[in-house]
C-alpha cells in the first residue's frame, strides 16, 4: 500500500482557489472587510486574530487579501503583505515593521520604466 501524506497549506493556493474553498469563519471576514471598507484614512481600527492551530486564521486572513486584492475600491486603499503562516523570527514591534517592509519590497508590483 503505497500512502503519501500530504499536508494542506493555504498559502500555496491562488488567491481563486482561496475565494473558491472558503466556507467557514463568513461572520469574521464580513466583519473584517466591512471595517476596511469603514476606514476613511484619518483613523483607522486595529484587529488581531487569535486562536488554537488548525483553527483557520490563515485562511480567513487570506480571503481577506483576496477580497482586497479583487475590489477595485479596497485596492486603490489597501495593499495586503501577506507573511509566512509561521514567523518565529518576529520578536519585537521593529522586527515586524522590518518583516513588512522586506514582504513590501518582494510583494509590491514592480513600476514600469519610460
Amino acid at each position: 500500500m503505497n500512502v503519501t501524506a500530504r499536508m494542506y497549506n493555504p498559502g500555496f493556493l491562488s488567491n481563486d482557489e482561496i475565494v473558491a474553498s472558503f466556507c467557514v469563519r463568513g461572520n469574521e471576514f464580513k466583519s473584517m472587510v466591512e471595517a476596511l471598507r469603514e476606514c476613511t484614512g484619518s483613523t483607522n481600527t486595529h484587529q488581531i486574530v487569535i486562536g488554537p492551530r488548525g483553527s483557520g486564521k490563515t485562511s480567513l486572513l487570506l480571503r481577506v487579501a483576496a477580497e482586497i486584492m479583487c475590489d477595485i475600491d479596497l485596492s486603490e486603499r489597501f495593499f495586503p503583505i501577506v507573511f509566512a503562516e509561521e514567523s518565529y523570527e518576529i520578536c519585537t514591534a521593529g522586527e515586524f515593521w522590518l518583516e513588512c517592509l522586506s514582504r513590501l519590497a518582494d510583494q509590491a508590483p514592480r513600476g514600469q520604466a519610460t
